[in-house]
């Protein structure tokens, strides 16, 4: 999950704006079409949970500030997370019995 701090909780942000900001820690759960990215701010509380399509994850990424991206462990995961980190990120493989659906 890739979370977001927002500096002024009573205030809510436009999801493209919120992308820009620092990102504390996030998740990728892999498919073949879709992926879900799910992000935390430090405290913990989640402020985005989107879908992206294949052509849309390095450019989403591209986006954020350096993070701690995990994402399951799986075929195509490596290739993921060559991409993700030559983009700055921090990434952690995790095996699948560790991951929640």
């Amino acid at each position: 999950r890739a979370r977001l701090p927002n500096p002024n909780p009573t205030t809510s942000t436009p999801k493209d704006a919120r992308s820009e900001r620092g990102t504390t820690g996030g998740q990728v759960n892999i498919a073949k079409n879709v992926f879900h990215v799910h992000g935390v701010c430090a405290a913990g509380k989640q402020l985005i949970s989107r879908k992206l399509r294949r052509s849309q994850i390095l450019v989403f990424f591209g986006k954020l500030k350096p993070c701690l991206v995990g994402m399951e462990a799986c075929a195509t995961a490596h290739y993921w997370a060559r991409e993700i980190a030559a983009l700055g990120h921090e990434v952690r493989l995790m095996p699948p019995k560790y991951v929640k659906a």
